[in-house]
């Protein structure tokens, strides 16, 4: 689809990207409250049925509605972005237990995810459908990590940051052959995000080590809750045993 052919209009903050904003935060704060507070465990375990169903849903109807707009190809549509492969490890979370997975799917979703729901590139959608689906994207994989947190007890542990980023580091690679063979530029790894966020500077390829400095501050500052989580629980077991 020609860049003139995009939606047209929309911009960084406007009513509709704060709407949403806003109404993810809703989501996020009250799903996990319900879960939490009123939800017994079949209960909660048809929430998570919906979630999965939901996620695998939204992303069939993305690449549905991609097809609609132009031929789907190797350059545009492998599922090979932090935040694809982000949303791939939350539904298997969903499905079965890994503490590992966890923590890879906190860091890049809380930090990734985030990001790109807070400065995605305003020029760079089809029509409203793809802005819902966009948001409903990175919003899941967030949603996924709060609720397994304070439903099911999900901890990040010592190191997890240490494990992430060499977890970042290797997978970057296969991409990257992958970016250079076809043409593309998964993980923005050829070229950088098109995006506002003055979070992401720097020319090619010093950007990708701004990026992974800034994603190691960030991934440290959302660690922060996980430390408190993990002394409230320790106090809990010291005044019960």
């Amino acid at each position: 689809m020609d860049a003139y052919q995009k939606l047209q209009g929309l911009q960084l903050f406007d009513s509709l990207h704060v709407s949403y904003l806003f109404t993810w935060l809703v989501i996020w704060t009250v799903v996990p409250f319900i879960g939490k507070k009123y939800l017994n465990k079949n209960q909660c375990k048809m929430v998570v049925w919906t979630m999965i169903i939901f996620m695998i849903g939204q992303e069939a109807l993305d690449y549905w509605n991609r097809a609609q707009f132009r031929n789907l190809n190797l350059v545009l549509d492998l599922p090979l972005h932090f935040c694809h492969i982000s949303l791939i490890f939350a539904i298997y979370l969903l499905i079965k237990p890994n503490a590992y997975l966890y923590e890879i799917t906190y860091f890049w979703g809380l930090v990734g995810a985030f990001q790109a729901m807070l400065a995605p590139d305003m020029t760079d959608f089809d029509n409203y459908l793809t802005v819902f689906l966009f948001n409903a994207h990175h919003a899941m994989i967030i949603l996924v990590c709060i609720w397994l947190a304070v439903i099911d007890g999900y901890r990040c542990r010592k190191g997890a940051i240490k494990r992430m980023m060499i977890l970042t580091n290797i997978v970057i690679w296969p991409v990257w052959l992958i970016d250079w063979l076809v043409g593309a530029n998964y993980m923005y790894l050829m070229e950088r995000p098109p995006t506002e966020s003055p979070l992401v500077f720097g020319e090619w390829p010093w950007y990708i080590i701004n990026i992974e400095l800034v994603g190691l501050l960030l991934s440290v500052f959302m660690y922060l809750p996980m430390i408190y989580l993990r002394r409230m629980a320790l106090q809990s077991e010291s005044r019960t045993a």
